[in-house]
Parts: structure tokens; sequence; C-alpha cells
């Protein structure tokens, strides 16, 4: 409002180009990333960085930061990756111009790199995402004895690990994710800051899901409730709570899981906050089958894909169909056809995104359910084909179930 009063001309806009970003990042911080007040202010920012030229330059970063995680968390993630790659050209540009050592470059590149990361995850271009992550680690630690400052919410360096094992693991790289999970906790516990905690503890919930261990998510989860609540990040609290009900649910407490997504998923969708709930559908109808309600699951299924389809988040697709495929077969053991078209198109996807993680459930479905009609032998070879191609995490639970299955005569 002060600013307001001011005259038109370069110092009220300098003034309110330090006051925007600002307010984005509070608002992004306390409440969602996803308001459309965080937009108007980062946008608000970027107008007046073109008014004033260079001397606006070293706002950039925190604006094309800024813009990149409104529409992820918006689900808009087409939008979202085509402003990561300009984030990505303008910090090598940034680089070339200038001097290469320049700490306030070198913060750029990560933050730009860890975006891109981000959108081609959610996309589920795996090995897109893991080379751009992998950038933004290796840009770290080359430069990590310099005063490296970030304008976001959360360090990027720490986001970067955070989502790191979910791409990893998706790539069938099990024991690599653990330790890129391992030095995340870490780094977050080092810097002893309350946000950093929280986006940490939010990630590694949905790590543990995927790993089978719903004891280690429903830790993280709580954890994350307790940091989110004391300290009011409304957006990670209601995120946490949902991971919450997942980890409930896997764990023989459906009716208990079932509700609080119930309760929660609504509030943060009328927020705008979109992002991942392809998957947090999939967790609602995992409980629903937990529960013995097989037709509530099936109809959430069915919104979990749409959701999927419709914003490109195509990172769970193919566990999507797979459930899919399950859930049809519960309710019509005869359907063959249908559920082996699903199963098989949870394949074809699994492999064209490199998702072995994905694969394999996949595989071993498809195994099961066609040797159950004497078909065994149609779906063993890509099975073995899949099994052999994991080096690593033979101790977890789809590994062993794959070997076990491998064992019995076709």
């Amino acid at each position: 409002a002060l600013i307001a009063r001011l005259p038109d001309g370069a110092e009220r806009d300098a003034l309110e180009l330090n006051a925007q970003p600002m307010f984005g990042l509070s608002l992004a911080a306390g409440r969602s990333y996803a308001l459309p007040e965080v937009e108007h202010a980062y946008r608000r920012a970027r107008v007046l960085c073109s008014r004033l030229g260079d001397e606006a330059a070293a706002r950039f970063p925190v604006i094309r930061s800024g813009l990149v995680t409104y529409y992820l968390v918006r689900a808009q993630h087409r939008i979202s990756d085509q402003l990561a790659q300009e984030f990505v050209r303008a910090a090598e540009n940034a680089i070339e111009s200038g001097s290469p050592g320049n700490p306030e470059l070198i913060a750029y590149h990560i933050d730009a790199c860890r975006c891109l990361g981000y959108t081609r995850f959610f996309l589920g271009e795996l090995e897109a995402s893991h080379a751009s992550l992998e950038r933004a680690i290796t840009l770290f630690e080359a430069h990590k004895d310099q005063a490296l400052e970030f304008g976001t919410p959360e360090n990027p360096v720490l986001a970067t690990l955070a989502v790191m094992p979910l791409v990893l693991w998706l790539l069938g790289r099990p024991a690599e994710a653990l330790r890129r999970h391992q030095e995340g906790l870490a780094f977050a516990q080092q810097s002893n800051h309350p946000f950093n905690l929280a986006f940490v503890h939010s990630w590694a919930t949905v790590f543990h899901q995927w790993r089978g261990m719903p004891e280690e998510s429903e830790e993280h989860a709580r954890r994350g409730i307790e940091i989110t609540s004391q300290y009011r990040f409304d957006h990670w609290l209601r995120i946490d709570k949902i991971h919450l009900g997942i980890a409930m649910a896997a764990r023989g407490r459906p009716a208990e899981g079932k509700a609080l997504m119930l309760e929660t998923l609504p509030s943060r969708m009328e927020a705008g906050m979109e992002a991942f709930t392809s998957y947090f559908l999939y967790g609602l109808a995992t409980s629903h089958q937990a529960a013995n309600e097989p037709a509530a699951a099936i109809e959430v299924l069915e919104d979990a894909l749409m959701q999927a389809k419709d914003h490109d988040e195509h990172f769970y697709m193919a566990e999507l169909y797979r459930l899919r495929g399950l859930l049809k077969l519960g309710r019509s053991p005869g359907a063959l056809d249908d559920v082996d078209a699903d199963f098989v198109k949870a394949l074809e996807i699994a492999r064209r995104q490199g998702a072995r993680a994905l694969e394999l459930p996949a595989a071993m479905s498809r195994h099961e359910f066609l040797s159950a009609k004497g078909r065994g032998t149609e779906s063993r070879p890509a099975l073995q084909a899949i099994f052999s191609t994991f080096t690593q995490g033979f101790e977890l639970p789809d590994l062993t179930k794959a070997k076990e299955l491998l064992s019995q005569t076709p």
C-alpha cells in the first residue's frame, strides 16, 4: 500500500520488485505454492524486471523458480516444464556471458536444474529427470565451499536430494535411491531449518511407501505433521495428512486411513494443489481395496486415471493401470481380455518410461493372472526379462516375490 502511493518511476519499480518476490515466497512457505496471489506476485515481478533491465537481473532466478513451482503444484505440468526449460537456458546463458565461478550464477544454475528435474519427474520422463537432478548435485558438489544463497522456501539442493530417491527407485536402482534418501535426511538435519525438514519428511513418506515399508512411511508422515503443525506450513500439513492416511491403510487400518484422506483431499484441491492428486487418489483406492470395497476402489481409480491424463501427470500411470486390472479381476474373474489389457498397458507405459520398478509388479500381476488360466508360459519370459535387469535391492518385497514366482514350475 505504501509503495502504491509513490510516484511512477524506476525508484518505485525497484522498491516493488524487492517486495513482490518476498510476498510470493512468504505465501508459498506459509500457506500454499498454488495460491493465485503467488502467481500474481511473480508475474508482476517479472514485468518490473523487464522495465528495470540489467539492474534487476539478480531477481530473475527467484521469479523463474517461483513460477515453475506455482504451475507445478497446480499440475499444469506442460507449462511448468516449458518455464523450467527457459530457466535452464537462461542460467546457462548467464554463466556463458558472466563469470563461471560467480556464486549467484552457480546458485541460479542449481535451482534451474532442480526445477527441470521436478517437471520431468511428473511428466514421467525419468531418465531426463535424473540427468537434470544429477547435474544440480554435481554443480553443488563442485562449489559447496562457496557461499551459495537461494531465494526459495526450501533449499534447492535439499529439494533435489528429496525427489531423487523416487526417480532412482522408479528407474530400478533401489540401493542408490536409499543412499540419496539418507543424504537428503542428513542434509536437512544439518541445516536444522524447519521448512527443509518438513520438505524432506514429506518426500520420504512416498519413498518408503514405494519400498513397501509402511511403518517408515508413517513415521516420516507423523514427523512431518509435527513440524508443519508447529510452524503452520499449511501446504505440507495437508500433504502429510494424506500420506499418513495411505500409510495407515497399508498397515491394516484402512478405515482410519480412508477417513483421513477423505477429510483432507477436498481442501487440498480447493486450494489449487493439484499435483500428485493422481497418486493420492491411487492411495485412496488402495484403502477402499483393503476395506473390501471394490466398487468404490474402481470409481476412485478411474478418477485417478482421468486426473493423470488431464494433467500429463505420468510418473505413476503404469501402476494405476495395474491396480485397475487387479480390481477388475476381483469383480469379474472371467473378464480375461479386459483385465489382461490393463496389465499389458501397464507394462507398455513402464517400459516406455524406463520405470523398471513399475514394470516388475505389472509383469508379476500378469504372470499370476495368466498362470491361473493355465497360460503362464506366455507371461513368464517378460517377468524373467525384467527381473534379470535388477542388480540391487533383492531383499525388498517385490523382488523377493518375483524370485519366488520364477522358482515355481511353469
